[in-house]
């Protein structure tokens, strides 16, 4: 996997799972992500169902109006959110804040080869994630 930044969509699996969300006409995909590590009673995560769970974190605040800055993956996300005319709700707020929670609490983080990435910056690009996902 590639990583180019901490935003949820600068990896290489979050990008492939975007290409595959904007294909859908419903929530299914952004629902099973964010069961993903849900469902997991391990002490770690796959890495790739992690990217999956905060790019469908990142939809979800994108949904209420909240998301991070735009990429040529965001304006996807944007055109599949007003083309079903869907909104954050209450539910898939808390599930992806649950996410987020699970994410910082295990303290994982992305590896990159080229070393861009710290695990400061994972952190605060979490952190500011679930203060999107709050307000």
């Amino acid at each position: 996997m590639n990583a180019w930044g901490v935003l949820p969509f600068d990896n290489s699996r979050a990008a492939d799972w975007v290409y595959a969300l904007v294909e859908t006409s419903d929530r299914s995909q952004l629902e099973l992500a964010l069961g993903r590590l849900k469902t997991s009673d391990a002490d770690w995560f796959d890495y790739g169902a992690v990217c999956e769970a905060l790019a469908a974190c990142e939809v979800v605040a994108r949904m209420s109006g909240h998301g991070s800055d735009a990429n040529e993956f965001t304006d996807l996300v944007d055109h599949w959110i007003a083309r079903l005319s869907i909104a954050g709700d209450s539910d898939l707020t808390a599930r992806a804040r649950e996410v987020v929670s699970q994410v910082l609490d295990r303290q994982l983080r992305l590896r990159d080869l080229s070393g861009i990435i710290t695990a400061d910056a994972w952190r605060a690009a979490l952190v500011a994630l679930d203060h999107r996902l709050t307000t």
